[in-house]
This record gives structure tokens, C-alpha cells and sequence, in this order.
């Protein structure tokens, strides 16, 4: 018997930018869930220093990300690793983890897996058009802001440590 092996091409067209509503890094994406079906999602980062999230967990998905430009130092588990331009690290579902923006800037892709994560970034992002990166709030979110998140956590299976 004779196996046939099809390869599928898609070239995608990265979106229009996004920054966070808490300033700090603006995200494009370059395939989401819709497109890939829902077997990944991958997005450039572009941040500065201040914009990291605290610890935490993701129950639903892996995440990856290759450095491109600055560096991070990523805590996952017990295990330390200051990434470098061309570093790829990976942060499996179910184990603590976190970020630190170690350089003035950075950009890297993040990958997904499997998609579904970039319906929770959508809702805590506004549409981006400058090449500027807005900096990171200096006052804490409005408490409706942050009943919101707590939803959106719930709903995306997050848990963030203190």
C-alpha cells in the first residue's frame, strides 16, 4: 500500500497590533486558532521592562517563546534561565511560572498550544497603530478592570500567586 503525504501551505498575514491595557507591550498576531484549527496560536511580542505578569499557571496550554531582540530571565518550576536572542524556552501547562523583562526592550514570538489563550489577550488589548510602546500603568486598574480580569482568569483557566 502507498502513503500519500499532502503538505498544506498558508501563508498568514499577521494582524494589526495590540497593546495591552496596562501598557508596557504590544502583540501581533501572526496565526490564531481560527486559522490554524485551534491546534496553535503565535504572536510577536514587543515589550519594555515593568510590563511582566506575576507568577502563574495555565491549566488549558503550553507556551513557548524564542527570543528575538533583549533579554528575559524565565522562572519555571524550580528551574532559572536568563533568555538570550535565538533561545527558545518552553513553560508547560500545569507548572508555575513567570518573566522578567531583563534588557530596556524585547520582542519575541510566543506560541500557544493548543490555541484559544488569544481570546483572552483580544479582550485585555486595544488596537495598536504606533511603533511606540506604551509604558506600564502607574496606578493599579479600576476595580471594575479588575473584576473583569478575575472573569477572564476563571473563563482561561489562569491562576496567578502573589
Amino acid at each position: 500500500m502507498e502513503h500519500h503525504l499532502q503538505t498544506f501551505i498558508h501563508r498568514f498575514e499577521p494582524s494589526g497590533s495590540r497593546a495591552l491595557l496596562s501598557g508596557g507591550a504590544v502583540l501581533t498576531w501572526l496565526a490564531t486558532g481560527k486559522e490554524t484549527g485551534g491546534q496553535f496560536a503565535l504572536f510577536e511580542a514587543r515589550g519594555i521592562q515593568g510590563m511582566e505578569p506575576p507568577p502563574h499557571v495555565h491549566l488549558h496550554e503550553d507556551e513557548t517563546y524564542y527570543l528575538l531582540e533583549g533579554e528575559m530571565l524565565f522562572r519555571v518550576g524550580d528551574a532559572e534561565i536568563t533568555g538570550k536572542p535565538g533561545d527558545f524556552v518552553f513553560l508547560p501547562r500545569l507548572v508555575r511560572h513567570e518573566f522578567k523583562v531583563l534588557s530596556p526592550r524585547f520582542r519575541c514570538l510566543v506560541g500557544i498550544y493548543p490555541a484559544g489563550l488569544e481570546n483572552y489577550f483580544e479582550a485585555l488589548t486595544i488596537p495598536h497603530t504606533s511603533d511606540e510602546i506604551p509604558p506600564p500603568a502607574s496606578t493599579p486598574p479600576p476595580p471594575e478592570a479588575l473584576e473583569m480580569m478575575k472573569k477572564l482568569d476563571a473563563q482561561f483557566g489562569i491562576t496567578y500567586f502573589p
